[in-house]
């Protein structure tokens, strides 16, 4: 069938006896016009024509009016200050900025509308007297005004509605003084341009002996007046399009909601086209419904539908609707489509725009604000961690400095959280990079010689014979970004205003963020990539629509404005509801010439709604008398079974193994409880880790981790009790009591302990100096916890166990053991470190600190060495360490104590563990040599097991599995 423009075309053509050369076809966009113009090169095969002119209703207003569209920016900074002049404010430009935004929003849909804006901006009292005159307004926006009075009646005025008030009354000098200041700089807002452009319009006095308006909806006040003008002097001709199936639904009273705005277009400005050209959707099409899991899957299912093209698509007529298009609710998808397009498919418009965002460009001007707004502390002169590495591993860094790389190691290796810039400093442009720029002006030139640095890569890049298809889309990005800022940067200057680097941070972000790159190619050749409103005039035979949910078409979220409902209601000015019908109708002209429709949604709940479709293809599906399909796009489902191998221990393996672990030929090799609990544990991860020596890389930033957690509290504990027995070896009530009192010293402990536990690079001895600690928020939360650990900690001795003598803290502990494996001679050492050793009551306790769940019973020593999801890993360690001090003091009264941290300060809390079958277990209160003899004996056999030949590294499932840090590897 013929499409809405090739329509157009005909009729406009022949209403003008060819000669076009004196009319100006007003489109709702420009998009329309690429279009239209092969429509016309269609129509004028036969004879040659004039061409008209092609504008949007934005350009004829700017055409009609002297002042040209002003920069927000601008506009803001003059009405901050006739708002401050106004009501006396003080509120700086940084708190205002962003509401200001919302009120000049306000009045460009003010004066679009055409509102009488002293009668809006008037105080309480005359709003009164307004009610009674009902002249000018109709009984629903008389209700809307009767509710908005009702909650603001004297008896009912809150704090903040006084202050509404306050500023509401003051609103229409403020609009009046705007509209001066902006008039007397030549500038305008758009629909100050759109009023101003009304007041002077002289329709005997116009470029263009007719006007045709093609394919408008919803009018505003200042549009629908333009063309009743034009439309009373002779000089406009109207092409609406629509449908008879929602124009005048059979089984409705009313229209439906896409004709809300169509019936009347076509009452007040009858239509140039025939009505018998708007009875599409009747015709049978093929229309599927596609329910998908995620939005990326609807992308790739994008793939897919190109392949369904027949064969014959290319012997259709040129007069038919333009092939084919993928439409985008969602436009966060226009990465992932455009990574879906298939080889197959040659010739692809891109009518969107690639996002700013997406390219290295933002993440780079977002890296450099982020670290001088938030990441600068300038109390201490120091940067955060974390943003210096961000920034120093940025491509742009890397590229430009050939010192970033190794000063980014450098800082990980040497833990430096907080450094300097002098400590960045290490070629010109890293000096360059890091120097702080405490205002805005500066932030804003620093910013523009960052990306002078960068644009001296893409000119190298632009030299290079092999460059990267993505480099022009970078370049031009680069230049846009450059654009924007400098313009900024400019105005700022001019205009004298000086803002916060947070407000500055957050303004450039939002530029950028709007920002978008266009794409060069031939307009109306090949597949469309579409966002839906550029969809406007256009038909299209085939078409994709993705990501048609709810929330999102209609969006559930409405434009924030100053003025409440009810008066935008009462006074005309649009409203959501205008919003809902106008994608109403534009979905539905989108569907009406089309023969092909898919329309996806996202099944699953999201942030953006709750996996519902839109509810207008829920109307579409009822109304409708088409012959839907209901499908699921799932992908395709297979059951992988994957066996985790099994290490068979060769003799070579063994006996690199044998002389790793044997004393004798290595004399500091240790085998730590850890690597016997990991064994225990999962016979795989021990050998990917301590035999095949694949270890987890090291993770350093600021962030705050359970192991280091635990560390930091170890090295605390260990300076708190090493202070308080420095002088005497039995601490007593009274001296832990005084250490609690004195937050100053314990403070200064903890201090020391993140010092070195946190700062101190790995394998150093010496702790860096006290002034390099920064507390960032991490940090003190994390201080937080350990200082409440420690504090319960010293109370729960205080109350349980003082007086106690300390007699050995974090010291080593080990004993050799002789094996015999396979025939042959072993000597291995197994220990590691006691947290604690104390003696209280003529008892010797080894005591374990954790900061896990509590674990401090077990079945008996034979089930630590049974696996299994449940077994006790803790009282293995703390069993281990007594076994071996029993064996290096046999005649000592000893016992094992663990004592977990978020447990201490609950009453009865007991560390000492206990063995025993279940509802007999008994406190181990003296470790006995029996008791070390059996764990001994146990501990030989699991050794022999390690190191001989027979039992192969298994894998063995474990609750743990899904933390793994090999499960990738295993396939667990």
């Amino acid at each position: 069938m013929e499409s809405f423009l090739m329509s157009v075309a005909r009729d406009l053509v022949a209403t003008c006896n060819g000669d076009l050369s004196r009319t100006a076809v007003v489109f709702p966009n420009k998009r329309a016009s690429l279009f239209f113009s092969r429509c016309l090169a269609e129509v004028g095969r036969s004879a040659p024509l004039w061409s008209p002119a092609y504008l949007s209703i934005n350009e004829l207003f700017g055409s009609l009016c002297p002042l040209q569209t002003g920069n927000t920016v601008r506009m803001v900074i003059e009405l901050h200050r006739l708002f401050a002049r106004a009501t006396g404010s003080g509120e700086s430009i940084d708190d205002f900025y962003f509401w200001g935004e919302l009120l000049l929003n306000d009045f460009d849909d003010i004066d679009k509308n055409l509102v009488d804006v002293d009668r809006l901006f008037t105080n309480l009292s005359d709003l009164k007297q307004l009610e009674a005159d009902h002249s000018y307004i109709t009984p629903e926006q008389e209700e809307a005004i009767r509710h908005f009075f009702r909650n603001f009646s004297a008896d009912n005025l809150t704090l903040i509605k006084r202050r509404f008030l306050m500023v509401w009354e003051k609103m229409g000098d403020i609009y009046h003084g705007l509209q001066s200041r902006l008039a007397q700089l030549g500038l305008a807002y758009e629909g100050m341009m759109y009023r101003r452009a009304l007041d002077d319009l002289d329709t005997d006095n116009l470029p263009y002996e007719r006007y045709a308006f093609v394919g408008f909806n919803f009018l505003t006040r200042a549009e629908h007046r333009l063309m009743r003008r034009l439309r009373d002097a002779g000089r406009a001709l109207f092409y609406w399009d629509y449908d008879t199936a929602y124009l005048h639904p059979t089984d409705m009273e009313q229209p439906a909601e896409a004709a809300r705005f169509v019936a009347d277009n076509l009452r007040d400005f009858p239509n140039q086209l025939p009505p018998h050209l708007f009875d599409n959707l009747c015709h049978e099409k093929h229309i599927s419904y596609l329910a998908a899991s995620t939005e990326n899957a609807q992308a790739r299912y994008f793939t897919r539908w190109t392949e369904t093209e027949s064969a014959d698509d290319a012997d259709r007529q040129s007069t038919a609707a333009t092939e084919a298009a993928v439409v985008l609710c969602n436009e966060d998808l226009l990465v992932p489509v455009l990574h879906s397009i298939p080889t197959s498919v040659t010739d692809v418009n891109v009518t969107m725009g690639f996002p700013l965002v997406h390219t290295p460009v933002y993440s780079y001007l977002a890296a450099l604000l982020d670290m001088q707004v938030d990441g600068y502390h300038s109390r201490t002169g120091t940067f955060d961690y974390d943003r210096v590495q961000a920034l120093l591993r940025h491509p742009y860094t890397g590229r430009l400095s050939d010192q970033a790389v190794t000063l980014a190691e450098e800082l990980t290796r040497d833990r430096r959280f907080s450094p300097t810039p002098d400590e960045l400093s290490r070629d010109a442009l890293l000096m360059h990079i890091f120097t702080p720029q405490p205002t805005a002006a500066e932030l804003c030139t620093y910013l523009i010689e960052r990306l002078n640095d960068a644009a001296t890569l893409h000119r190298a890049d632009a030299d290079t014979p092999r460059v990267g298809h993505t480099e022009p889309l970078y370049r031009e990005a680069l230049f846009r970004a450059y654009t924007l800022i400098n313009q900024l940067h400019a105005l700022l200057a001019e205009e004298q205003v000086d803002l916060q680097p947070a407000t500055l941070q957050r303004l450039v972000t939002r530029m950028l963020g709007q920002a978008k790159i266009p794409f060069h190619g031939e307009p109306a050749v090949g597949l469309q990539v579409m966002g839906l409103l550029e969809t406007r005039c256009l038909d299209f035979r085939r078409l994709l629509v993705l990501s048609l949910n709810e929330g999102t078409v209609p969006r559930t979220s409405s434009d924030a404005s100053f003025i409440p409902y009810p008066l935008r209601q009462a006074f005309g000015m649009t409203t959501p509801d205008h919003s809902d019908a106008v994608y109403a109708y534009t979905l539905m002209r989108l569907w009406q010439r089309a023969d092909d429709i898919t329309l996806c949604y996202n099944s699953a709940p999201d942030n953006r709604g709750r996996g519902e479709m839109s509810r207008f293809m829920l109307q579409f599906l009822v109304h409708s008398r088409q012959s839907i399909r209901r499908l699921a796009l799932t992908p395709p489902q297979r059951l992988v079974t994957r066996t985790p191998p099994a290490i068979e221990k060769t003799p070579e393996m063994m006996q690199r193994l044998r002389r790793r672990y044997d004393t004798r030929f290595t004399p500091d090799a240790l085998i730590s409880p850890t690597a016997l609990n990991t064994y225990l544990d999962c016979p795989l991860k021990y050998y990917l880790h301590y035999v095949a020596g694949i270890r987890v890389p090291e993770r350093v930033d600021s962030a705050i981790d359970a192991a280091r957690l635990g560390t930091l509290f170890h090295l605390a504990a260990q300076k708190t009790y090493a202070y308080l027995s420095a002088h005497d070896r039995c601490i007593g009530a009274t001296s832990i009591a005084v250490l609690l009192d004195d937050k100053p010293t314990l403070k200064r402990l903890i201090d020391e302990a993140f010092v070195e536990a946190y700062l101190a690079p790995k394998g150093q001895t010496t702790a860096p100096p006290m002034e390099r600690l920064v507390y960032s928020g991490p940090m003190l939360i994390a201080r937080h916890i350990v200082t409440r650990y420690l504090r319960a900690l010293l109370r729960f001795d205080a109350e349980r166990y003082a007086p106690l003598t300390i007699e050995k803290l974090e010291e080593k502990a080990y004993d050799d053991i002789a094996l015999r494996v396979d025939g042959e001679e072993m000597r291995v050492r197994v220990g590691g470190v006691i947290d604690r050793m104390d003696r209280h009551e003529g008892r010797l306790r080894v005591v374990d600190y954790k900061t896990g769940e509590e674990e401090t019973a077990a079945e008996s020593i034979e089930q630590l060495f049974i696996p299994s999801t449940k077994r006790p890993s803790h009282i293995f360690q703390a069993l281990l360490y007594s076994t071996i001090i029993r064996h290096q003091q046999p005649d000592t009264p000893l016992t094992s104590a663990l004592i977990y941290l978020r447990s201490v300060s609950v009453p009865n809390f007991d560390p000492t563990i206990r063995i025993g079958p279940r509802g007999q277990k008994q406190p181990v209160d003296n470790f006995s040599a029996d008791m070390a003899s059996e764990f001994r004996g146990r501990l030989i056999g699991l050794l022999q097991e390690i190191f001989g030949c027979e039992t192969p590294f298994s894998p063995t499932p474990t609750r743990n599995c899904a933390f793994c840090d090999y499960r990738t590897i295993c396939g667990q």
